[in-house]
C-alpha cells in the first residue's frame, strides 16, 4: 500500500471511530431522557409501531417492563403477533393491534421474509410496505396481506389524550408514516425512529420535517431520536 493510500484509509479509520464516538453519546443522551421521562411521568404512554415480537432488537423492550408502561404497540406479521402477545401476557396497561399503519383504513400487501428462508434471526423483523428492504436479497422476500389503520382511528380507538414516546420501526416506510401521523393533534415528547433504511435524500428530509415542527434530532447509529423543544411542549 503507498503513502497516500495508507494515509487514506488510516483517516477513514479516524473518521468512523469519531462517528461511533458522536452516535454513542446522543444514543445515551436519548436513553437519559427516556429514563427521566420515565421517572416524572405517571402513566408514561408509548405508540410503537413496528413491535416486532417485543425482544428481537427493540429498543424500548426494557424500559416497558422496568416502568410498567401504558401504551399501545402495533404489528402487521400474525406470527410475530403472536409472539409479542405472550411477550407482553402480563403488562395489563399495554394494548396489542395485530394491524399495520397507513393512509386509510384496508388492507394491504407487506413484504416479509420468508419463514423459510431465514438465515438470521434479526431478519423475522425484515417487514415493509417498501418492497426491498436493504441487507435482503428480493427472492427472500413474501407478501402477507395485513390490515390496515390510520393513525386516527387507532388513537381514536383507544382515546388516546397524550403521547409520551412515538416509536417506529418500519423498514424504510418510516419517513412516511412521520408524514401521516397528526403533529396538530397531538406532539409526542419524544420520537425514536429507524433511519438505516432510508434514502439519503428521505433521512434529510426527515430530520428537517421534524425539525420544523418543534424537535431537536439526535442522529444516532441505526435510528435516529427527536426531542420536542420545551418552547413547544404546549402544542
Amino acid at each position: 500500500m503507498g503513502l497516500k493510500n495508507f494515509a487514506a484509509a488510516f483517516g477513514r479509520r479516524v473518521a468512523n471511530r469519531i462517528a461511533r464516538f458522536q452516535w454513542q453519546r446522543r444514543s445515551d443522551r436519548f436513553e437519559s431522557l427516556i429514563e427521566r421521562y420515565s421517572v416524572e411521568t405517571p402513566d408514561f404512554f408509548v405508540l410503537q409501531v413496528g413491535a416486532c415480537e417485543g425482544v428481537l432488537g427493540d429498543p424500548i423492550h426494557k424500559w416497558i417492563k422496568k416502568y410498567r408502561w401504558h401504551g399501545i404497540l402495533v404489528e402487521p406479521q400474525k406470527s410475530e403477533f403472536e409472539q409479542l402477545t405472550v411477550t407482553y401476557r402480563d403488562c395489563r396497561d399495554l394494548r396489542l393491534e395485530n394491524v399495520a399503519i397507513a393512509d386509510t383504513d384496508g388492507t394491504r400487501a407487506l413484504y416479509r421474509v420468508r419463514d423459510d428462508r431465514r438465515n438470521a434471526e434479526w431478519q423475522r423483523g425484515v417487514a415493509s410496505f417498501v418492497r426491498r428492504a436493504r441487507f435482503v436479497p428480493e427472492d427472500m422476500f413474501e407478501v402477507e396481506m395485513v390490515r390496515c389503520v390510520t393513525f386516527d382511528a387507532l388513537l381514536n380507538r383507544h382515546r388516546v389524550a397524550r403521547i409520551d414516546l412515538l416509536q417506529i420501526d418500519a423498514e424504510g416506510y418510516d419517513y412516511e408514516l412521520l408524514k401521516l401521523f397528526d403533529f396538530a393533534r397531538l406532539r409526542p415528547r419524544l420520537i425514536r425512529y429507524e433511519h438505516v433504511h432510508l434514502p439519503p435524500p428521505d433521512r434529510r428530509a426527515c430530520a428537517i420535517y421534524l425539525r420544523r415542527l418543534g424537535y431537536d434530532t439526535l442522529e444516532m447509529r441505526f435510528d435516529t431520536g427527536a426531542v420536542l423543544r420545551q418552547t413547544d411542549t404546549a402544542r
